[in-house]
C-alpha cells in the first residue's frame, strides 16, 4: 500500500506501556522539499521545466504537455512548491508512486474496477453536497504588448476537460444562480487566448471538483490508490456512481483490523437532469392541494431526493412554526401543530406568487 523511503525515527520511552520506535516514511516528493531555488527557464514550456527539475533528483517523470514556451523563473521556493503551485494553476493532478512522479490531468497507474457498496464492503459513508465556491464560467485576461491589445480567455462550465459522476452538474439544479456566477481574473503573464483559455478551463476544473465530495470507510483493500476512479452503490441516487479517490488511508489495527478511509471527489451528480414543464407544475399543485384536504398534514418529502441549488420554494407557515424555507420543489406538508386549512390558505399563495 505504500512505496517510500525511511526520513526520520522517533524513540519514546512513556511512564507507563512499552517503550516504542515510530518509522516515518516518504514518497519521493520529500526530495524536493529542502532546498530553495533561483533558477530561470528560458524557451520551455512549464512541464518541460518540471520535467527537468524531477530528473535531476533521480525521478522518473510523467508530465502531461502544458504551458508555452517563454521566459519564466523559480525564485525562492523549493521545487516542491514550484511543482504543486504549476500543477493548480494548470488543472493537473500531482502523484508519486516509487520513484515515478505523475503531473496528469487525471491519474490513471492502476485499472482495478473497484466497487464499494453498502451493506457489503462499505461500512462508512458521509456525502456532502454544497455549491460554495462553485461558478458558471470564469474569464482570464491580460494584455499583449508587442500587439498592444487585450487577451481573453471564456469559458463555461460545460468545458472542463475532467467530468466525473452522474448526468448533472451544479447549474441543473439550481435554477437561482445558474449562469450568473461568472468570475474575471487577471494574469500578467498571459502569452495569448489559447493559454487563456486553457488557464479558465484548469481554475474552473479545480473549483468543479469541490461540488460533491464524501468520505467513506470500507473493509481493507491495497488496489485503491489515490487519483483512480472509485464506484459507490447503494447509497442514494444523488450519491451513487463513479468518484475519483483524492486521499487513501490504509489503517491497520489489533481493534478492527485492516480498513482503508476514502475521500472522494467529483464535479458531477448523480440521476439525469430532470426538468418540469409549467403544466406538469401546474398539475403538481393541483394534486398536492387535494391530498392536503383529505389528509391530516405530515411530512411526506423524501429527504433522499433532495437536490442541493435546487429552486426555492417560499412556503410560509402560520401558527406554531416560524417563516421556513426548504431548497425543494416537492411538496412540503406541515407537522401536525399546523391545522390543514391554514397551510391550503397560505399554500395557494405561494403556489400563486412563485409558480409551483
Amino acid at each position: 500500500v505504500f512505496v517510500g523511503e525511511v526520513t526520520e525515527f522517533i524513540q519514546e520511552y512513556k511512564e507507563y506501556g512499552h517503550q516504542r520506535l515510530k518509522v516515518v516514511c516518504k514518497n519521493c516528493l520529500h526530495q524536493l522539499q529542502n532546498a530553495h531555488q533561483a533558477l530561470s527557464f528560458e524557451f520551455k514550456t512549464l512541464s518541460e521545466a518540471l520535467v527537468s527539475r524531477l530528473e535531476s533528483y533521480g525521478i522518473k517523470a510523467h508530465v502531461d504537455s502544458f504551458g508555452t514556451k517563454k521566459y519564466f523563473v523559480e525564485s525562492q521556493i523549493t521545487d516542491y512548491e514550484f511543482l504543486m503551485e504549476s500543477a493548480n494553476k494548470y488543472g493537473k493532478t500531482v502523484y508519486a508512486h516509487g520513484n515515478k512522479v505523475y503531473v496528469q490531468d487525471e491519474v490513471t497507474i492502476s485499472n482495478e474496477d473497484v466497487v464499494l457498496e453498502w451493506g457489503k464492503s462499505l461500512v462508512y459513508f458521509r456525502g456532502r453536497e454544497s455549491l460554495k465556491g462553485q461558478l458558471s464560467g470564469c474569464s482570464f485576461v491580460g494584455w499583449d504588448s508587442r500587439k498592444g491589445q487585450g487577451i481573453t480567455g471564456r469559458v463555461s462550465l460545460g468545458e472542463v476537460p475532467v467530468k466525473v459522476g452522474g448526468g448533472r452538474s451544479w447549474e441543473d439544479n439550481s435554477k437561482a444562480a445558474g449562469g450568473r456566477w461568472h468570475s474575471t481574473i487577471m494574469e500578467e503573464s498571459l502569452r495569448d487566448r489559447e493559454e487563456a483559455v486553457v488557464l479558465a478551463k484548469a481554475y474552473l476544473q479545480n473549483l468543479s471538483m469541490q461540488y460533491q465530495m464524501a468520505e467513506c470507510k470500507c473493509e481493507g483493500d491495497q488496489r485503491i490508490l489515490p487519483g483512480m476512479r472509485v464506484t459507490v452503490k447503494y447509497v442514494g441516487e444523488s450519491y451513487s456512481g463513479e468518484y475519483i479517490a483524492n486521499h487513501v488511508i490504509h489503517e491497520f489495527s489489533v481493534y478492527v483490523g485492516y480498513t482503508t478511509t476514502v475521500y472522494l471527489k467529483r464535479n458531477m451528480a448523480g440521476g439525469e437532469k430532470k426538468r418540469v414543464s409549467e403544466i406538469e407544475r401546474v398539475r403538481g399543485m393541483r394534486e398536492t392541494l387535494r391530498s392536503l384536504n383529505k389528509r391530516k398534514p405530515q411530512l411526506v418529502s423524501d429527504i433522499s431526493q433532495l437536490q442541493v441549488g435546487q429552486q426555492i420554494e417560499n412556503m410560509e407557515y402560520v401558527g406554531e412554526m416560524e417563516t421556513s424555507h426548504f431548497t425543494t420543489s416537492d411538496a412540503v406538508v406541515p407537522s401536525e401543530t399546523l391545522e390543514s386549512n391554514q397551510m391550503v390558505e397560505k399554500g395557494v399563495e405561494s403556489f400563486g406568487k412563485y409558480g409551483g
